[in-house]
């Protein structure tokens, strides 16, 4: 019976997995649609460059802002004993989750 179980609880995760996964192919599908910036007005065109360069320019603080992290992980380990310390990272930073896309 255990083993049973074991089986179909298998299968529910794969396919909930495999809905996930299509699920997040077809929101980035939909991120591709092409717009035509011809039928757009130019109130219109200037709001969807302001949001794109915001968007930017969230991206490259995140980006900046993991690189300092991967920093300060690399020099601590090379000037430690190899572990991480938790006076050097600070606490916030030990807790943050990491974001898998």
């Amino acid at each position: 019976k255990v083993m049973g179980a074991s089986k179909s609880v298998a299968s529910a995760t794969a396919s909930v997995v495999a809905a996930s996964k299509q699920c997040m192919k077809l929101t980035e599908e939909s991120k591709l649609v092409a717009v035509d910036y011809s039928q757009l007005s130019a109130v219109q065109v200037k709001k969807l460059d302001m949001e794109m360069q915001v968007k930017i320019l969230e991206l490259e603080n995140e980006l900046t802002e993991e690189r300092r992290r991967l920093t300060r992980m690399r020099k601590m380990h090379y000037h430690g004993d190899g572990t991480t310390k938790r006076r050097k990272l600070g606490r916030t930073r030990l807790k943050r989750t990491i974001k898998i896309n």
